[in-house]
């Protein structure tokens, strides 16, 4: 039985209509990075809530995980899937994308 391992993530968070706390933020980090950074993802992206809470808890999660992990693959946060798609397509360095 073959293994997929995936190197590209997009994370359509468009319809969420919560934010996470603090703790939540840093458990799903720690769970998450370690994860992708074992199967060697090489992008993550997130497609933002359409609510300014949402957007902002979204870049506060990113900005926490560049911050207290080591992160090893790119991370993009955009408005739109054309936007995300066209992001995965190029640039494959390591870093941080916003809007």
């Amino acid at each position: 039985m073959a293994v997929h391992k995936p190197i590209y993530v997009i994370d359509d968070n468009t319809e969420r209509r919560f934010d996470y706390p603090p703790d939540m933020q840093y458990w799903m980090i720690n769970e998450f990075s370690e994860l992708w950074h074992r199967i060697g993802l090489r992008k993550y992206c997130q497609i933002l809530p359409k609510d300014m809470i949402g957007k902002l808890t979204s870049m506060q999660i990113q900005e926490l995980a560049l911050k207290e992990f080591e992160i090893t693959f790119q991370i993009g946060l955009f408005e739109d899937m054309i936007e995300a798609f066209t992001w995965m397509k190029t640039n494959d360095e390591i870093g941080y994308e916003r809007l």
